[in-house]
């Protein structure tokens, strides 16, 4: 993989191909292991969590909005709670 396919956002626009979509906005760190989920009825995916490229734990959260193409930090999370 080269280095600028790292955080770039693909959309699956046919059956057959992904294909890289520009996104405005600050963008989430690169990440594996993370949970991404999609409701159609907004539509939005969600983003939460995964490992850095380093293996550092992330444990914060992002909405793709998928009718605007922008990407949005989820604030006012208490992080502590999340892994105590």
């Amino acid at each position: 993989m080269k280095n600028e396919e790292i955080n770039t956002t693909h959309f699956l626009k046919t059956k057959e191909r992904w294909e890289s979509i520009v996104v405005k906005g600050e963008k989430p760190k690169p990440r594996y292991s993370h949970s991404m989920n999609l409701i159609k009825k907004n539509p939005i995916c969600v983003v939460f969590g995964g490992k850095d490229i380093d293996n550092n734990t992330l444990s914060d959260g992002w909405i793709l909005d998928l009718f605007h193409l922008n990407w949005i930090e989820i604030q006012g999370v208490n992080h502590n709670l999340l892994f105590s």
